[in-house]
């Protein structure tokens, strides 16, 4: 099994509890896979220096994005600050078990998709990462939330916004009416 971090390399994403995590997490992971750019590039090419089953892809997006995602057995989010991650979306909806930060804005709501699949930290931890990771490392994503975010979904979801917000705002409505007859 192997743990995949997609993510803007910075202390906000938690990249350094990943990088501190690092040691203990291959206790339990054949490897792990850090995706993405940032300022704490440096201290990852360390780690890949000194640990031969850290792997570091840089910046990915498209299919080989998707690829890391099918590969990983588990997601990591770390973040002190994130309202809502687009990684926790797309682990998800590839089936991914997660593991969020303590500062994931919208993790209740992602737990409650997928309880046993979806573990939030409570704290900006290396061992409460360790940890989050043992725990749901193997668990099924409830079919719920694999579907919760598909494009198709996520486009109806915001048209059914649209709708709302429609009827409730003269205003809305006219701007929405005007945005679909210019196409």
């Amino acid at each position: 099994k192997s743990a995949l971090f997609v993510g803007a390399l910075s202390q906000r994403k938690g990249v350094d509890v990943l990088l501190e995590a690092l040691p203990g997490l291959l206790q339990h992971l054949e490897r792990v896979v850090i995706v993405g750019e940032g300022h704490l590039r440096p201290a990852v090419a360390e780690a890949v220096r000194r640990l031969e089953r850290v792997h570091y892809l840089g910046y990915l997006e498209g299919p080989r994005l998707v690829d890391a995602f099918a590969s990983a057995g588990v997601v990591m989010a770390p973040s002190r600050k994130d309202p809502a991650p687009l990684v926790a979306s797309e682990a998800l909806a590839a089936g991914r078990p997660l593991v969020l930060g303590p500062g994931v804005g919208n993790a209740d709501d992602l737990r409650r998709l997928s309880p046993e699949a979806v573990s939030v930290m409570t704290t900006a931890s290396a061992s409460e990462l360790i940890g989050s990771v043992s725990k749901v490392l193997g668990h099924a994503v409830t079919p719920a939330a694999r579907t919760a975010f598909t494009p198709r979904s996520c486009a109806e979801a915001y048209l059914r916004g649209v709708k709302i917000c429609s009827h409730e705002e003269p205003r809305l409505q006219q701007i929405v009416s005007e945005w679909h007859a210019n196409g």
